[in-house]
């Protein structure tokens, strides 16, 4: 019966086994009638979370990036779910070379969780708050470094002291 525990158990490992057969063409077709048989916010973000990677992995950057975006603004979503998509935009968008927008993201993504309560007492989640503040140091030293390219000109190293 559709909806019926066994049949959302049943969709979960066919999107499972598909995943682990590197099909996400055909994972991103299931996780929606995986969503449509749930009735749990927690499962249907999880399923949209790995919807979303898999839109990644056929390079469907754009697509990938309006779930996750629904989900980080999305006040139904649980809480580490809408976490971790928040976290993706950022790296969604550095991956794309749209390094203006991850900076933006993962500026917004350090404002709006680094003084969450969840955070500190989710060791997974603080990890990945550090990362995002990580990442963020490295696209802004990465967009000074293309400034200083596109200017043709690159400094010498300083030389050792004493010479």
């Amino acid at each position: 019966h559709k909806g019926s525990p066994l049949a959302i158990q049943a969709l979960v490992r066919k999107a499972e086994i598909e995943e682990q057969r590197f099909l996400p063409a055909k994972a991103i077709e299931t996780y929606p009638q995986l969503n449509a048989a749930s009735r749990s916010d927690q499962l249907t973000a999880a399923n949209d979370l790995r919807r979303a990677v898999a839109l990644l992995d056929l390079h469907q950057d754009d697509q990938a990036l309006a779930v996750f975006r629904r989900m980080d603004g999305d006040p139904l979503v649980p809480f580490q779910q809408a976490c971790v998509a928040g976290y993706h935009i950022g790296a969604t968008l550095e991956r794309a070379g749209r390094l203006d927008e991850a900076m933006g993201a993962y500026e917004s993504f350090v404002r709006k969780y680094e003084k969450r309560e969840e955070l500190k007492q989710n060791p997974e989640l603080a990890e990945l708050l550090a990362s995002a503040k990580w990442k963020l140091d490295k696209v802004k030293w990465l967009k000074s470094l293309s400034a200083v390219a596109q200017r043709g000109f690159i400094p010498r190293p300083a030389p050792p002291k004493g010479e």
